[in-house]
């Protein structure tokens, strides 16, 4: 990696783990990268399964009658939430703010159609507040206070807004059965 990604300073030494001047850890991000491209490769195999699948005529769908098949799906959603001051950055004498993240996570059990028209029949979910920072998972201190590892960063659990299950499953395009 030529640059780090925390603070872009030029990496003479590519073989380096930390970056000379903010002391970052680039092995981390070299990790993301390999993982994103082994998650492009299981997309790419996703589409080609669902290309082969044969299709359940005996149940059709609800909004159009075309038949359909039998689908569990993981949903993911960020939620944007109000935005939060950054304590310790300040930009020309004032302070950064930036919007929570929260990440829900969504198992879902449901039908699809030739179409494209998704119903689900049930679902499991979870809430994982990121930090507006780094988008790094917060760890939960307490009742009341979120911290970031990565970051070093402290916020309150009230900054972080949640929306119901289903209407985060109807802006990922899936309807109630």
């Amino acid at each position: 990696m030529l640059y780090c990604p925390n603070c872009s300073a030029y990496q003479k030494d590519p073989a380096a783990h930390t970056c000379h001047k903010c002391g970052f850890d680039i092995s981390v991000e070299e990790e993301r990268r390999k993982k994103r491209a082994l998650e492009v490769e299981e997309d790419e195999i996703k589409r080609f399964a669902h290309k082969n699948r044969s299709y359940d005529h005996t149940s059709p769908c609800k909004v159009c009658g075309a038949p359909t098949l039998e689908q569990n799906e993981e949903v993911q959603h960020e939620v944007e939430g109000a935005k939060i001051k950054v304590g310790g950055l300040k930009l020309m004498g004032s302070e950064i703010s930036k919007r929570s993240v929260t990440l829900m996570t969504m198992n879902v059990n449901g039908r699809q159609c030739q179409n494209g028209h998704r119903t689900y029949t049930s679902y499991t979910y979870r809430e994982k507040p990121l930090c507006p920072m780094c988008l790094d998972p917060l760890m939960v201190y307490g009742s009341a206070i979120l911290s970031c590892p990565r970051c070093n960063r402290h916020y309150s659990i009230a900054d972080f807004s949640s929306i119901k299950p289903e209407e985060a499953l109807e802006a990922e395009g899936w309807s109630r059965g």
